[in-house]
């Protein structure tokens, strides 16, 4: 009786996500592509939706397929990046206290290493929200986080750049 009972529910999984998986694939190859500038992008959205399934076949509670997807797409795509580009921290820092640059470009990258800077996880919710232009529902999504938590990263972050970059006040912030 149970085997019958887990063919149902594969059957119905298999049947929500292909329903779903036209604009699902889609909003997941929007932002890879867009992401993931330079990296093999079909390969990694063909690994995102084999992920996403096995995902789902465990079991668990899944508040948003586009979500969870976007999530998994992000990790593989950071993943992929550090793999190519990796970069010791002290450089970073010393690269940006080096900037000689026209005015204009000069302040994108101190605002980029001020980001950079960020603890991980404030470093994260800023990329999501502004850098990556997602709602608040979609980064809550992504990062499985509550909305509250969400905005106070946002805030601590902001408040941090503010500090970092020595300005009174950035867009967004109270």
């Amino acid at each position: 009786m149970s085997i019958d009972r887990h063919s149902k529910e594969f059957a119905d999984l298999k049947k929500q996500i292909e329903e779903v998986y036209p604009d699902l694939r889609a909003r997941v190859r929007r932002y890879v592509l867009a992401q993931g500038r330079g990296l093999d992008c079909e390969e990694i959205i063909d690994e995102v939706f084999h992920r996403l399934w096995r995902r789902l076949v465990k079991g668990g509670p899944v508040s948003s397929h586009i979500g969870l997807a976007i999530r998994i797409a992000r990790n593989m795509i950071c993943d992929e990046f550090r793999k190519k580009h990796a970069v010791p921290t002290s450089e970073v820092d010393e690269i940006a206290a080096n900037f000689d640059l026209a005015e204009d470009r000069c302040g994108r990258l101190d605002l980029f290493a001020a980001i950079m800077r960020l603890a991980p996880d404030l470093r994260e919710v800023v990329e999501l929200r502004y850098l990556d232009d997602l709602s608040e529902a979609e980064t809550v999504g992504i990062l499985g986080i509550s909305r509250g938590k969400v905005a106070r990263r946002l805030a601590v972050a902001l408040e941090e750049l503010r500090r970092l970059l020595d300005i009174d006040r950035l867009p967004g912030s109270a």
